[in-house]
């Protein structure tokens, strides 16, 4: 049942933090039987500055390179569409800034061996995470929903197992099994960054429950510490992302959350609209990509992006070991599924 691990990196002009993640997959106690390096259109010489140090020396390792930056989400869809196509039962998926311990793939493994039977009783697996400050960092959202007798999701199910249930996470160290590619396809390459993993997540969980694992850790070595602000963030070209983060932001407040958390949003965001104009440095900048991104919106529409065909899935399981039958499994994507509860938290 664990055969089939392949891990997925993408990457883009990020090529010393990319060493040190890269280096800390290889050397895992459990380790992975590919490594699936997606190259997001780099131009810092990513590539030839791994080749001169034999870092892609390892027969495990598939370089792909796209021809330009399609995003965090584009490049996580096209690691993840590569390692299905090749036959993975598990895709461990993770940016390049994340630093995995010797055991974080051997923590995620012995979680699901200790607890459940089957690759289809869970949506996802996701490592704890810390900064470089030692703290912790892109905690998950706990799984807190309410059925149709108001009662609360016990969240607290293996607790004592090491395992919380949880709604959202980043794809920071997460493990897919193959059931869940089936299912739910990929990340949508339309959000390009910024809300891609809420989005992914929470479809997941519509379907399958996800869970955070206090037995896997890894290191994450973002460059600006806590929550993204728009006004912390003092490099020019990088403002312009933010237009993504305010639009992706309002799609999911209007598809997943009440009236209320969409509300609640907008008048935040009119707030700080009001307050980029009153900046010294980038005002224009900081206020388009607030107005622009928080309209645009309202009208966002991304596309479905499932993975295959039920005649592609007969293909891609042939010749993988001890893979479930998913050939059997519907190619019907969960992304098009009702949020009717998360609409009654």
């Amino acid at each position: 049942m664990w055969r089939g691990v392949y891990a997925v990196i993408y990457t883009y002009n990020r090529k010393e933090l990319l060493t040190q993640c890269l280096a800390s997959v290889q050397a895992q106690m459990v380790s992975p039987e590919r490594i699936i390096l997606i190259d997001n259109g780099c131009s810092d010489g990513t590539q030839e500055y791994l080749a001169a140090r034999g870092m892609l020396d390892d027969a495990r390792i598939e370089y792909v390179r796209l021809e330009k930056n399609t995003g965090a989400a584009g490049g996580v869809r096209a690691g993840i569409s590569h390692a299905f196509r090749l036959g993975c039962a598990w895709a461990w998926v993770m940016d390049d800034d994340v630093v995995c311990e010797p055991g974080t793939l051997q923590g995620l493994k012995d979680a699901f061996e200790a607890n459940f039977r089957d690759m289809s009783e869970v949506g996802f697996l996701v490592s704890r995470l810390i900064g470089g400050d030692g703290r912790a960092n892109n905690v998950p959202t706990v799984d807190d929903r309410r059925d149709e007798h108001d009662v609360c999701n016990d969240w607290t199910e293996f607790l004592a197992r090491g395992l919380v249930k949880v709604r959202i996470a980043t794809l920071t160290s997460v493990l897919l099994p193959r059931t869940t590619l089936v299912e739910c396809g990929t990340p949508r390459g339309d959000f390009f960054i910024w809300g891609e993993d809420s989005d992914y997540t929470l479809r997941i969980t519509n379907w399958r429950p996800g869970y955070l694992v206090g037995g896997s850790r890894a290191l994450h070595l973002r460059g600006v510490a806590g929550e993204l602000d728009i006004f912390n963030e003092s490099d020019p070209r990088r403002l312009d992302y933010f237009y993504y983060l305010y639009r992706n932001t309002t799609y999911l407040r209007r598809t997943y959350w009440p009236l209320r958390g969409l509300c609640l949003f907008l008048g935040k965001a009119a707030l700080q609209l009001c307050r980029s104009l009153g900046q010294k440095q980038h005002r224009w900048k900081r206020a388009h990509a607030i107005a622009a991104g928080v309209a645009a919106g309202l009208f966002f529409r991304p596309r479905p992006e499932p993975l295959a065909s039920s005649g592609e899935l007969s293909l891609a399981v042939a010749g993988a070991p001890n893979l479930p039958d998913v050939s059997k499994i519907a190619a019907a994507p969960c992304a098009d599924r009702l949020t009717r509860d998360l609409r009654r938290a």
